[in-house]
């Protein structure tokens, strides 16, 4: 599929049926497989720079737009090759990430994998006692974002830090952007739960952030000692059912965050039961861990 507009240029592979806009162009070849259309997907979006919002794709552009692809001894596109060439390159990827899920299920205290259950891992609330907790009241410290005019940054793709912006997708990371010394005495610590305070549709969402990043203005950052990446993602999941609150004209700022609130679950002290966060957190996250684990060596990818 091919974005005619908005992210025009945009492509994707979809292998599942599908309704769409009529701002989007369904291309189809028969008799091609999914590395075959992955491949293609990628050049096609090589193609994005010569289209913008004031020009658009169309039917008599896509006529004359022309690809770069390997050819074979007869001057034909070599879709074998391609085939083989995305073949390898998800092996490689998977090959990477499972020896990065390995890392992690290690730091779990998960050596076993084949003879783990998915099942221990499933989280028990049980009759545990829940109590809507003032966001404010748990942290030791707000501070904000640095960053009023991204111009001041420079794009990178290789050993960047990452630029947070006022989304919650990609865990707010907009881009990574070359480190200098003007940079880096923007840099804020990681360890912290950032609050976004605008942004169409992400305003009212929270993400947790473990290593240190350079921020726009538009996200407060939370720290706190009872935080790391286990309690942290379990807060966010928490704090996020109040999204509803907010919206792109209701913007989220310190004040209204004085009066947000959060249900948590608590110990016998009444105090939100950090242990129990964490906990949940780390099973969780082995669970997802294992599973695909499972799912790789079940389809026969490892």
């Amino acid at each position: 599929s091919l974005a005619n507009s908005g992210s025009v240029g945009t492509a994707f592979y979809e292998p599942f049926a599908f309704v769409a806009s009529d701002h989007v162009t369904s291309l189809k070849r028969e008799n091609t497989s999914q590395y075959v259309y992955l491949f293609l997907t990628a050049v096609l979006e090589q193609q994005k720079s010569n289209f913008d919002f004031n020009r658009e794709i169309n039917d008599l552009r896509i006529k004359k737009m022309r690809i770069m692809l390997p050819v074979d001894d007869n001057d034909e596109p070599d879709y074998q090759f391609m085939e083989d060439y995305m073949k390898e390159l998800m092996a490689a990827k998977r090959k990477q990430y499972q020896k990065y899920v390995e890392q992690r299920l290690a730091e779990l205290g998960i050596d076993d994998v084949k003879n783990t259950e998915v099942g221990g891992y499933n989280v028990s609330f049980g009759k545990r006692e829940w109590k809507d907790i003032s966001i404010i009241s748990i942290f030791d410290k707000i501070k904000t974002g640095k960053i009023n005019n991204a111009s001041l940054c420079k794009k990178t793709t290789e050993n960047g830090i990452e630029y947070i912006g006022a989304t919650n997708k990609n865990n707010g990371c907009l881009y990574f952007i070359e480190s200098s010394d003007k940079i880096n005495n923007l840099l804020q610590d990681g360890n912290c739960i950032g609050f976004i305070k605008d942004g169409d549709g992400s305003a009212g969402y929270s993400i947790y952030k473990r290593e240190s990043f350079v921020s726009t203005v538009n996200v407060i950052y939370g720290y706190a000692s009872w935080l790391n990446e286990y309690t942290g993602l379990f807060f966010v999941s928490a704090q996020d059912l109040i999204k509803s609150k907010y919206s792109h004209g209701y913007k989220r700022n310190q004040q209204h965050l004085r009066g947000d609130r959060v249900m948590l679950p608590v110990n016998d002290n009444d105090e939100p039961d950090y242990e129990f966060m964490e906990e949940c957190g780390r099973k969780m996250m082995a669970k997802k861990y294992v599973q695909y684990l499972n799912f790789l060596e079940s389809s026969g990818a490892i």
